[in-house]
């Protein structure tokens, strides 16, 4: 570079010495990552409508008196404890052709000898999955499949526990007694936390020890989150779980 190009790497937030590395950035970490937060939004969408329709349906059985079957705290960390971590580092760490199989071209070596994969195939199925119309029918889909499992969800728990059962079992009797109200919504709770998990698992192209730590944690502190919540004053949480 001369004298105005150093200058103007000097006051830079970032400059690259090599014009060739534009496209590596623009086509293999640029495009790629966009791909990822695109299934990050809708993979947050799902999360929080399944979990909300969930305990929305209970409300059919209950009067519509708006209560929760859930405590404070597991509403509150849904978003924080139960779903967050995972989905986040997957959206960071993930890679959509395996650098361990075909060549990291961050390395030198692997720029040198060229990739086992052609990057313009990568740009031509990043561009169809970045398709505007793709991802709103995507988005249109998702919020019908969540309201769909939020559903079934409730009602496995409902028909399993025996509706209208009267004092014998079931969630509601002739009287409008609740059975078994917080233990639907610790059933829910953790169900919408495991589909949540499993389907991030699913997606997820390339597994490495990171990844696989971060599942771990973010697993391990779902756990957490119900042992603490069983732990806090006036909690229903214990004879739910009972």
């Amino acid at each position: 570079m001369g004298k105005e190009g150093n200058q103007a790497a000097a006051f830079a937030d970032y400059a690259m010495p090599r014009f060739k590395d534009l496209r590596r950035m623009l086509f293999w970490h640029g495009r790629p990552y966009a791909l990822r937060l695109n299934n990050y939004v809708l993979w947050c969408l799902y999360k929080s409508v399944i979990n909300a329709t969930s305990k929305y349906v209970a409300n059919f059985e209950n009067g519509w008196s708006g209560d929760q079957p859930v405590d404070n705290l597991m509403m509150a960390l849904y978003n924080i404890t139960f779903t967050l971590w995972f989905i986040v580092f997957q959206g960071v760490y993930d890679q959509d052709v395996s650098f361990a199989n075909n060549g990291n071209p961050d390395k030198e070596e692997t720029s040198e000898k060229g990739l086992s994969f052609n990057m313009s195939d990568l740009y031509v199925y990043t561009r169809f999955q970045l398709s505007g119309k793709k991802f709103t029918r995507l988005v249109v889909a998702y919020d019908f499949y969540a309201l769909l499992t939020g559903f079934i969800l409730y009602y496995i728990f409902a028909l399993c526990s025996g509706i209208g059962a009267g004092a014998s079992g079931g969630i509601m009797n002739a009287e409008g007694q609740m059975y078994g109200y917080y233990s639907f919504g610790l059933f829910g709770t953790i169900a919408c936390v495991a589909i949540h998990h499993v389907q991030i698992m699913m997606n997820t192209r390339n597994w490495g020890p990171v990844l696989g730590a971060f599942l771990a944690l973010s697993v391990g502190l779902s756990f957490l989150t119900v042992w603490w919540t069983s732990l806090m004053k006036g909690s229903h949480l214990t004879g739910a779980m009972y």
